[in-house]
């Protein structure tokens, strides 16, 4: 069963630093009020993370749209996890590197590849129970890089230039976690050294604030209030890399954060990613969770990068509310057909059988579908899809959110409906 994921509420304020910068930047620091990680399957977790007004650097160029931040500048974050052996209390811990994203006309958001390290099912130190989880699994020559022993890969230690030598999968000490250790003594003042049952796990998450699409999971984000009350909902689903305690790489985890800009930025000088043009949801006639409804959307996608290649990548295209996915399209790589000179792309699915659906449909219900792309000299690209055979009963509200996620692009746009007799328009 497809989860509809609703991300969870947190602050960020912001106040204006005092460092000199050219005018088209816009420098702030974030106050973080809440943050909240968890798994979709297998199992079904979610651990809230107390935050404590950290602190984090976020700078906004106004002109090209260029967003930078770091959450290395965050502290170790805390959270309990009743799962995690003697320690109890997992540990999140973001790497100190620059972070280079991008916000659009529209104020939506991508911050790509914030990597850190999860550590949990950690041994406490004699005497100190519960204790935060001490990684077990840290690279001695690179504290960023977690390991197994004898692992390859992304999972050994390899040289780090100028040396030739293999690090050595170890521990890392509690009282100066940028120290590896193979034992207390090793740590300078002596401290506790991870034991080797504590998994430090790799986070490398991509934050959007748009809807993000994840191999049937889908995760709502906002940038609604962006350039007004400064409110941004970001979210983040990935797969679980193979070190994860119990699961390994069949998981899908996620994280999620709200945050309110103090001082509002004005709109870059570029175009929005995501504008929808019209959008009609027929309801059907039929009993609730009949699969007679349908749906006709026509909107302008402009993609961060420039150029997207359909035959690469889904496109999933969303309808959902402001709590929750209502449908997920999503468009298989390379069962588009495109002209000769690849500026439109067809697809008529007839039987349903290429465009997956997320949730699937009722029972009895034959959806069908139909989708055109045309690329425009300014290279917006112009989607229309028509779809029937749907349950949509869950759109029937006020205010409804769509989005498209392809790769690392996943704009929204958040519309006020018009009710008009079984039809939503938007």
């Amino acid at each position: 069963m497809i989860k509809r994921v609703i991300a969870w509420t947190g602050v960020l304020s912001v106040a204006v630093l005092a460092r000199v910068l050219p005018a088209a930047a816009f420098e702030t620091t974030c106050t973080l009020r809440s943050m909240a990680q968890g798994i979709f399957a297998p199992p079904d977790l979610l651990f809230p993370m107390p935050t404590h007004e950290e602190q984090l650097p976020f700078t906004i160029d106004e002109t090209t749209g260029v967003v930078t931040t770091n959450f290395g500048g965050l502290p170790i974050l805390t959270f309990v996890n009743p799962f995690s052996q003697q320690s109890r209390i997992d540990t999140t811990v973001f790497r100190d590197e620059t972070v280079t994203g991008t916000i659009d006309a529209s104020g939506h958001i991508v911050l790509p590849h914030v990597r850190g390290i999860n550590c949990t099912q950690g041994k406490c130190p004699p005497g100190e129970f519960p204790c935060p989880c001490v990684p077990g699994n840290i690279c001695s020559n690179d504290t960023t890089r977690v390991c197994v022993a004898g692992g390859t890969g992304d999972l050994s230690c390899p040289p780090v230039p100028p040396s030739t030598e293999d690090g050595t999968c170890q521990g890392v000490c509690s009282n100066d976690r940028t120290r590896t250790c193979a034992s207390s003594s090793d740590c300078d003042p002596p401290g506790f050294c991870g034991d080797p049952s504590a998994v430090g796990m790799r986070i490398d998450a991509t934050f959007s604030t748009g809807t993000v699409h994840f191999e049937g999971w889908t995760s709502v984000g906002s940038a609604h209030g962006a350039f007004t009350d400064g409110t941004l909902r970001f979210v983040s689903i990935h797969r679980t890399p193979p070190e994860t305690f119990g699961i390994g790489d069949i998981g899908i985890s996620f994280i999620v954060f709200t945050c309110q800009l103090a001082a509002v930025p004005s709109p870059p000088l570029r175009t929005a990613g995501w504008t929808v043009k019209k959008g009609t949801v027929k309801l059907g006639k039929g009993d609730p969770g009949t699969g007679d409804d349908a749906f006709v959307l026509k909107a302008r996608f402009v993609p961060q990068e420039g150029e997207v290649d359909f035959d690469a990548s889904d496109l999933a295209i969303v309808l959902a509310t402001d709590a929750e996915a209502v449908t997920t399209f999503v468009i298989p790589a390379g069962s588009l057909a495109a002209n000769r000179s690849r500026t439109k792309w067809k697809l008529a699915d007839k039987d349903g059988s290429v465009v997956k659906l997320f949730p699937g449909v009722p029972d009895g219900a034959s959806p069908s579908h139909k989708v055109s792309i045309k690329k425009g000299k300014t290279g917006a690209y112009a989607i229309a899809l028509s779809s029937k055979g749907l349950n949509l009963d869950a759109a029937d509200a006020a205010i409804l959110v769509t989005g498209v996620s392809m790769g690392p692009e996943s704009p929204s746009a958040r519309s006020p409906v018009h009710a008009k007799k079984q039809k939503r328009i938007f």
